[in-house]
């Protein structure tokens, strides 16, 4: 499973929620200081754009930034008990605080005191004195450049995930020739393509997810839930059959917590070593056949199903029918007599027009050629 850290998470979903009319809330500044003067001070200058918390000694600060969300903190070095260098050591060892821009205040131009907090990861430091332009000027530029580092972080992550959700499938499996194409993102529309061989049947096996939600919070969390689906399924059972490796799936995601509220619209294939494929899906999924004469036969995925790929014959299988095809409709004969032409990339990228705006998964397969056959 992709675990997600929860400082991950928070990120995720701060940068994946909609435009919203509401106004921005304010930056939260935890201010940690034992003199109660110079933390009043740092309020009055902040008050006007900022909400300001402060604190006294560093346990009580870290037990704030466990319950509640921070955007900044100012800190003093020199305090009593743990001291600032501590303080920010201990936040830099926790996956929810490590990105937490910081800045230090002190009282001494200490070159080896800087040093030190340098190593620590800080993002500025000021010396007292504290001036209020030269307060409020830091502050802005500490957030505006801790929040493109966390944008740089969100894109990388979220790269490395859309690569983790979306396998690569072999060109070849069982006896067919393989092609696979996508529409929308693997991490905000829910997208998951996965596979799965059995030696002893030589059965490859591949399931196209796209996860569903009604509730306003299903955008925001999509990424995550795709991630955590990734991992379920891997953990299904081997050796079943389509139709059951489905009922295993749809029975865990209505009644996972972390899936809630969420639907699955699924589609189990299995390919056999002589073009054999056997299917079972559900929700908007579709499957047609596509011969070399332009014909394209829908197949019914009420229940499950089993057919022979013929040579000349192409598999078109979508996680999500575009509406005007789903519930039994027909590709077009011109579209099927177009892309029997084409050789099979080329074929499936322009199946992909069929998904239009809508987010989905496909797959294409055509029988290998006997051997000696090219």
């Amino acid at each position: 499973m992709h675990d997600l850290s929860p400082g991950a998470a928070r990120a995720f979903a701060d940068c994946s929620a909609g435009p919203s009319d509401a106004p921005a809330p304010r930056p939260r500044v935890l201010v940690l200081d034992d003199d109660a003067a110079q933390r009043e001070l740092i309020r009055l200058y902040l008050q006007d754009d900022y909400d300001v918390i402060g604190y006294a000694a560093a346990d009580a600060a870290l037990a704030a930034l466990a319950q509640q969300r921070y955007d900044l903190v100012v800190s003093d070095i020199h305090l009593p008990g743990l001291d600032g260098l501590g303080f920010r050591a201990r936040l830099a060892e926790r996956n929810d605080t490590d990105l937490l821009p910081f800045i230090f205040i002190t009282g001494t131009a200490d070159e080896r005191l800087k040093r030190d907090a340098d190593q620590l990861g800080i993002d500025d430091y000021l010396l007292k004195p504290l001036r209020k332009r030269e307060l409020l000027g830091t502050l802005r530029r500490v957030l505006a450049r801790g929040r493109a580092r966390r944008l740089r972080w969100i894109d990388a992550a979220r790269e490395q995930l859309e690569r983790t959700l979306r396998p690569q499938l072999p060109e070849r499996l069982g006896g067919c020739r393989v092609v696979s194409g996508q529409r929308g993102s693997a991490l905000l529309d829910g997208l998951y393509a996965g596979r799965g061989h059995d030696p002893a049947e030589g059965v490859s096996q591949v399931i196209l997810v796209r996860l569903a939600g009604d509730d306003d919070e299903y955008g925001s969390a999509a990424q995550l839930r795709a991630s955590y689906l990734a991992g379920l399924l891997r953990h299904l059972p081997h050796g079943q059959t389509p139709a059951a490796t489905l009922a295993t799936l749809l029975a865990r995601t209505s009644v996972d917590p972390v899936l809630a509220g969420v639907r699955a619209e699924a589609l189990v294939v299995h390919i056999g070593p002589s073009a054999q494929v056997s299917l079972a899906g559900s929700g908007r999924v579709g499957a047609w056949v596509l011969a070399s004469g332009g014909f394209a036969q829908s197949l019914e995925l009420a229940g499950p199903l089993e057919r022979r790929l013929a040579p000349g014959e192409r598999l078109l299988l979508m996680s999500r029918a575009p509406a005007p095809l789903a519930g039994g409709g027909s590709v077009p004969g011109f579209l099927a007599q177009i892309t029997a032409r084409q050789p099979l990339p080329m074929a499936a990228e322009r199946l992909l027009d069929l998904l239009g705006a809508d987010p989905g998964l496909l797959l294409l397969l055509e029988p290998l050629a006997p051997a000696g056959r090219s």
